[in-house]
């Protein structure tokens, strides 16, 4: 299995918090290291090992575009090192009360914003991005927005 863990977008929050997660894990002392890279890189790495049928350790999020196109296994932060948490609370102030407010009575869901992100990626294609037939946005019926 590669030990690279292939980042993007240095200065990121999971690009920040993914070679933390890796210390804090004991990742480090089995040989895996993180690196920054740009998004390509990540998901170009994803791409080449998912065809090359190889294992590779990945910092993606939900949503994203590709949990639609692979089976993805997703690793558990029981450290909550990767810090969901500390993002939330920084958004609601970003967001504001007001804002709050109206929105919480929506729930779109992962595999909704998972089909949006395909979407608007298809529109700035890139090699990871470049399917042959265009998304079918009719497919966000299957997961409706759904109130709390």
């Amino acid at each position: 299995m590669e030990r690279l863990i292939q980042g993007m977008a240095p200065g990121a929050g999971i690009s920040e918090m993914s070679p933390k997660a890796v210390a804090a894990y004991g990742l480090d002392a089995a040989g895996y290291h993180f690196e920054n890279g740009t998004e390509d890189d990540c998901i170009g790495r994803l791409v080449s090992a998912a065809s090359e049928r190889r294992w590779v350790v990945r910092p993606l999020w939900r949503p994203q575009a590709p949990h639609r196109r692979f089976r993805l296994r997703h690793l558990q932060d029981p450290k909550a090192i990767l810090g969901a948490t500390e993002v939330l609370r920084e958004s609601e102030r970003l967001i504001g009360e007001a804002a709050l407010a109206d929105l919480a009575p929506l729930y779109i869901g992962n595999p909704a914003m998972d089909i949006l992100d395909e979407a608007v990626r298809r529109r700035n294609s890139t090699g990871y991005t470049d399917y042959a037939s265009p998304v079918s946005l009719s497919k966000c019926s299957r997961h409706p927005v759904q109130k709390l």
